[in-house]
């Protein structure tokens, strides 16, 4: 029974909650407007966020998954790669894993029907990797055991992407051939459409170290690998740590020369995957719920306003026996109305500027990452709105229903004016939204200080004008240093012929994506205890340093005559020099680049200015560049500098290296300007995200101020007449007025900064060049939102300036 009169209670509610809305459309208007901003903000960032965070992989118990990585402690570098040697060990005598697997990225050739080559990427996995992720393919099978060792037919494992796009979705192919640099690969299998290991990759082929195994100076040196495993039901992510180290702490005793500093870490694969980008989820998702309170205090505000106009009515109601509480859930059955009402075209704002922010920055997620509108997004609108509409509704109806019947149905003008309680109810909440928007620009403002400093740094190159392009060459045809020359030679040939291209040249490594690694023995120097120094190792071709503009401090740079044949020679980088050579000219110095102490010494012939080669915000690594036709590397990223704009010269980039080799890769064709700005997507995407954020904040504090003020003035109408009737001054209500509106901003800010002083731990990590706490940041906040309160006062004085004495004295 009590059921019913619930339900028959609730209609009831709804029903008149409807008609209420329907009679004040303006009303309507703004309170659903204010809660579409605030719950399509969170809206989008849960989207984002569940996508990155929250949406499980499509693998069995993927809570139990972890990644092995190589902690360099020199370096301070956890997430390094792995030996084959090291991963073996960790195998065998791994007690915390019901298996472990390796993998490791590659790129290769795809040679599609239509002729035109293109580069896939690839990822090598060990036979039982497939097993340990638990997952079945979609057609075929995935590897058998032993299928990763030497002398076994190349297979070949397909994602649904690439099957679909680059074969057609043909079924039949399982079972047959295609060619990946130029071999044939039996394709085995086709996986289910969303299987990544979440780094794009689009085919799965077996990972074979045997040869490197067989190396004693490459099987311990050699990092290119990960560990993946899954964690046995008993053991713990802390467990399977200490149970890793202890056969990292023996490696090192055993293998000093190769291990020593070099340790393990163990991560989870929700939080290998992520990589950096969780504090930046989480900054976001706490600037969209600030975002959402300040909506939710603009909505308590619009609503003790309406409930203070319709007080006769709720004495009414109280007169004829509606008890309090009825009372309350009528008023907050409308809020949850508007609230939800705001949040289902919330839900389709945030679909759109979802969109449209992944367009602006494609690269800002990462690549497993599936963005898009579903039945989790709609369910937490939902939610959001109904606890929205409580938040936002709770206080104010405490507030509006306290019901003074005597005076109320006398329709006094205080009665109506609501009193001195509405009107400390409507201050706090002005008070709190200004303070939640100061805290969101303050973080707007700290990580756009952060981002201006970051594009000040000097990167070492100049990138106008600059056109890159990777490139990878293939087949039996260049397995000799010579024959990789003489493409890289035909093709520098045919670019420095057009006329649309001032200077060519190629590199392993281009700036800002970063480097391989090698060893390093001084010829002369001691040799360090333990593990040898490692630096950055770049091959180059071609007149790289001039065409990007390196600058060449001592020395020379790399000339034709630098062959295959001739005595090998190396330029280093500023930062090297200064590290290893830091008393003396390093030029005509002689070191070795590798862990075999039989390859023969490199002469310097050269010191080229730093670059920053990881990045804008990481510090400068000592660098050896290595000229490309003594290392022989098949792919390689032309860089070119065109006589106009940086495009201008992709056509005549492509001609020359088609003319040099037909089947020759190309890819990623663009402005070294787009690389630069690539490494900033992450930063700009959560800079632009929180700028909006504090704009939308920002105009809501000011609507808010506004409001109150208005209403404030509208309530001592009759007073400002009496007193201008008394003989004062214009200015002087202008300065009662303005003290008002400036009082509730002024303590707004003041908890503002408080509260974002208290935040910037979430900015940590987050900032670059300036400190979270940034002064000049918290004096130009609080300037723009005094100025912003100055401009919502502006209506609300000119009406106080503007009251006609005779007229508010004859109104009560």
């Amino acid at each position: 029974m009590r059921w019913c009169e619930w339900a028959d209670e609730l209609r009831q509610h709804v029903g008149d909650a409807i008609r209420t809305l329907r009679r004040n459309p303006g009303y309507a208007a703004v309170a659903i407007l204010t809660m579409l901003i605030g719950i399509g903000a969170n809206a989008a960032i849960f989207t984002v966020t569940d996508a990155v965070l929250l949406r499980p992989f499509p693998f069995v118990d993927p809570g139990r998954l972890v990644i092995i990585y190589e902690n360099k402690i020199p370096q301070h570098n956890t997430r390094s790669q792995m030996s084959p040697a090291d991963v073996a060990d960790y195998r065998s005598a791994q007690q915390s894993m019901t298996a472990m697997g390796s993998l490791a990225f590659t790129g290769l050739a795809f040679q599609p029907s239509d002729g035109t080559p293109v580069t896939v990427e690839a990822m090598r996995l060990g036979a039982n990797v497939f097993d340990i992720l638990g997952v079945r393919p979609a057609l075929g099978r995935t590897f058998l055991p032993g299928e990763d060792s030497p002398d076994r037919s190349r297979v070949v494992v397909l994602s649904d992407g690439f099957w679909r796009r680059q074969l057609g979705a043909d079924a039949n192919v399982v079972g047959h051939t295609i060619t990946f640099d130029d071999h044939p690969y039996i394709v085995v299998g086709i996986m289910p459409p969303g299987f990544s290991l979440g780094y794009n990759e689009q085919v799965w082929v077996p990972l074979d170290v045997s040869r490197i195994l067989a190396d004693p100076n490459r099987a311990r040196k050699l990092h290119f690998m990960y560990g993946i495993g899954r964690l046995k039901p008993n053991v713990t992510l802390e467990g399977s740590r200490a149970d890793l180290l202890t056969i990292a702490r023996r490696l090192e005793t055993q293998f000093p020369d190769a291990n020593t500093g070099h340790l393990v870490s163990v991560i989870d694969l929700r939080t290998a995957m992520v990589g950096d980008l969780r504090p930046t989820m989480i900054l976001l998702t706490g600037a969209a719920a600030l975002v959402l309170l300040i909506a939710c205090a603009n909505l308590a505000n619009i609503i003790v306003a309406r409930g203070i106009a319709r007080r006769r009515e709720l004495a009414v109601r109280s007169a004829l026996g509606a008890g309090r509480g009825r009372l309350t859930r009528q008023l907050l059955t409308e809020t949850i109305i508007l609230a939800l009402t705001g949040a289902a075209g919330a839900v389709l704002v945030a679909a759109w500027g979802t969109k449209a922010l992944l367009a602006l920055n494609p690269e800002a997620l990462p690549p497993y990452a599936r963005v898009g509108l579903d039945g989790r997004v709609l369910l937490f609108a939902a939610a959001a709105a109904a606890i929205s509409g409580l938040l936002a509704g709770i206080l104010p109806s405490f507030s509006v229903t306290r019901v003074d019947l005597n005076e109320t149905l006398k329709d006094s003008s205080r009665a109506n004016a609501g009193g001195l309680r509405g009107d400390r109810v409507r201050r706090g909440l002005v008070i709190a939204q200004t303070a939640l928007a100061v805290m969101l620009l303050i973080g707007s403002g700290v990580l756009i200080r952060s981002l201006r400093a970051v594009e000040r740094v000097d990167l070492g190159f100049n990138p106008d004008g600059v056109l890159t392009a990777d490139v990878t060459i293939h087949g039996a045809r260049y397995d000799s240093i010579a024959s990789v020359n003489a493409f890289f030679t035909r093709a520098m040939e045919g670019i420095h012929a057009a006329p649309s291209i001032v200077a060519a040249g190629a590199v392993g490594g281009l700036p800002l994506r970063g480097s391989s690694t090698s060893s390093l023995t001084v010829e002369g120097a001691p040799i360090p205890k333990g593990h040898l120094p490692e630096v950055g190792y770049v091959s180059v071709a071609g007149d790289y340093f001039k065409t990007l503009g390196i600058p060449l401090l001592r020395g020379r740079a790399f000339s034709p005559g630098d062959g295959p044949k001739q005595p090998p020679v190396v330029v280093i980088n500023s930062a090297m020099a200064k590290q290893f050579f830091a008393s003396i000219d390093p030029v005509g110095h002689r070191i070795r680049l590798g862990p075999n102490p039989k390859d023969p010494w490199s002469t310097i012939v050269g010191v080229v200015a730093d670059v920053r080669q990881h990045g804008l915000e990481h510090e400068i690594q000592p660098t050896a560049f290595v000229t490309n036709q003594q290392d022989g590397w098949t792919s390689l990223t032309f860089v070119v500098r065109a006589a106009n704009a940086a495009m201008t010269a992709a056509p005549a980039l492509r001609e020359a290296i088609r003319s040099a080799d037909a089947t020759a890769v190309i890819d990623n064709v663009q402005p070294m300007d787009g690389v630069v700005g690539a490494s900033l997507s992450r930063r700009t995407f959560a800079m632009a995200l929180l700028t909006i954020f504090a704009a939308v904040a920002l105009g809501l504090a000011a609507l808010g101020v506004y409001g109150v003020l208005a209403y404030a003035v509208a309530a001592r109408r009759r007073e400002f007449g009496v007193r201008l009737a008394l003989g004062a001054e214009v200015r002087q209500v202008v300065t009662l007025v303005l003290r008002q509106g400036l009082g509730w901003t002024t303590a707004g800010v003041a908890l503002g900064v408080i509260g974002a002083r208290a935040g910037t731990r979430l900015l940590e990590g987050q900032v670059f060049g300036i400190a979270p706490s940034d002064p000049t940041t918290y004096v130009v906040v609080a300037a723009v939102v005094v100025g912003a309160a100055l401009v919502a006062c502006v209506i609300p004085v000119r009406r106080a300036t503007h009251v006609d004495p005779a007229t508010a004295l004859r109104e009560d």
